[in-house]
């Protein structure tokens, strides 16, 4: 018998209830109102730069510079959203790299982090470095688009794979181009 299963939505239900967590790459946040949906959080991050890049190897991306995403809208529109009923309170907005913002939090002080942001292997290997510091034992480093083929190649699958071997983490959940990382 095959099983279908909406991993995207299965993966949400990994996240520690309750806790305090972050989702690195926003975009327009579709999937930070699943996360709050479901994991109920206290206290939800949503850090993205919104900014275009014109390095090379974004020329795919949804941020390619020239593209056509208005950034400076899109963080406007994320900021009103999460700015009222029922978000007020329980999410923060953060425009920032992930690596400047993951690096100022306390180690441990972290239930989860779903990584969606820049998909190159280096970005994937340093937000996953520095989240398995923040993530308190117990908790989920969850990755999005661990799969080949795309723009990023196989950064994303290469940066996890080699967490695996380097940090304290196990598979908790991995379907359809979704991995939760258990920290040890």
């Amino acid at each position: 018998m095959h099983v279908v299963i909406n991993a995207r939505a299965t993966i949400v239900e990994v996240l520690p209830k309750g806790g305090i967590g972050a989702e690195i790459g926003v975009f327009r946040g579709s999937f930070s109102r699943v996360i709050f949906a479901n994991a109920r959080p206290k206290k939800l991050f949503l850090v993205d730069p919104w900014e275009n890049s014109a390095r090379p190897e974004h020329a795919a991306s949804w941020y390619a510079a020239g593209g056509q995403n208005d950034m400076e809208k899109i963080h406007g529109e994320v900021t009103h959203i999460f700015g009222n009923r029922p978000y007020a309170g329980r999410v923060e907005v953060v425009r920032s790299g992930s690596v400047p913002w993951l690096s100022r939090q306390a180690d441990e002080s972290l239930d989860f982090v779903y990584i969606d942001g820049d998909h190159s292997y280096d970005a994937v290997r340093q937000d996953i470095a520095l989240s398995v510091a923040k993530v308190r034992s117990g908790g989920v480093i969850a990755v999005d688009d661990y799969s080949l083929g795309q723009w990023w190649g196989d950064g994303v699958v290469r940066a996890v794979h080699e967490a695996l071997v380097a940090h304290p983490l196990t598979i908790a959940f991995c379907a359809e181009a979704q991995v939760a990382l258990r920290r040890l």
